[in-house]
């Protein structure tokens, strides 16, 4: 069984550099992006494993219709929320983005 991942700010910077990171390494990646273009420029990318997904944080909508998406695609027995905000930083070193 894969690893799954959200990463929200996929569309650039960081974000995207660890959505492509965590796709090499195996993971099945949902990469939130803020327009369609970005999506598929991500997915070009990284063809395999990683699903752009529409997302703005600030909107309970597209959080919900995301989490909807992230829940229907690994199943009910694999969809837990376990949010990972502390020290983003150091992430980022164990992923080898940075």
């Amino acid at each position: 069984m894969s690893k799954t991942v959200v990463v929200t700010g996929a569309s650039t910077g960081i974000g995207k550099a660890c959505a492509l990171r965590l796709n090499a390494l195996g993971y099945q990646v949902f990469a939130g992006v803020r327009n369609e273009a970005d999506g598929a420029s991500l997915k070009a990318e990284a063809p395999e494993r990683l699903t752009p997904v529409l997302i703005d944080v600030t909107n309970r909508a597209q959080i919900g219709e995301a989490a909807r998406i992230v829940a229907e695609s690994v199943g009910p027995d694999r969809h837990e929320r376990q949010p990972r905000r502390a020290d983003p930083g150091s992430a980022v070193r164990r992923l080898g983005v940075l």
